[in-house]
């Protein structure tokens, strides 16, 4: 199943024309992306499903959202969520209005302890930036 997965992510990227490999290409456009990793805040304890969410916008649009953890690819977030806030600071983006992305998460893919979150955008342009890394520390109920 996760050789499965792991192939389906892969042709989507090839499909996308998007990978992380391509992020510092020098014939990659220079197009900013902003953002921000709302949810979840940085060494939250975590032991019931949360929301990893933020926002992101480049000046072509965003085609993709990817959550990592501890360095290997967990999903895609889903896109295109009412930002209102967002697009007031910057409403010269192109989509600031829907720039909310989210994937809601359930502490069970994960085993207790503490992991890195990391989020990277990809344009619809094909450049792919990083908006961070948050640390989590997961903590699965004791049974008896």
């Amino acid at each position: 199943m996760k050789e499965r997965l792991s192939l389906l992510c892969v042709s989507f990227v090839l499909l996308c024309g998007c990978g992380r490999q391509n992020a510092g290409h020098p014939m990659a456009p220079d197009i900013d992306v902003l953002g921000a990793i709302d949810q979840p805040r940085e060494g939250t304890q975590i032991n019931q499903p949360f929301a990893v969410s933020g926002w992101a916008v480049t000046s072509d649009g965003i085609q993709w959202v990817a959550i990592y953890v501890d360095g290997e690819f967990l999903a895609y977030a889903k896109t295109g969520l009412s930002r209102p806030d967002v697009h007031n600071l910057y409403p010269d983006k192109r989509d600031s209005g829907s720039s909310g992305w989210q994937f809601d998460a359930d502490p069970g893919l994960f085993i207790n302890g503490e992991h890195r979150l990391t989020i990277d955008v990809c344009s619809k342009g094909g450049l792919i930036r990083s908006l961070g890394t948050v640390s989590v520390d997961v903590v699965h109920p004791k049974t008896s």
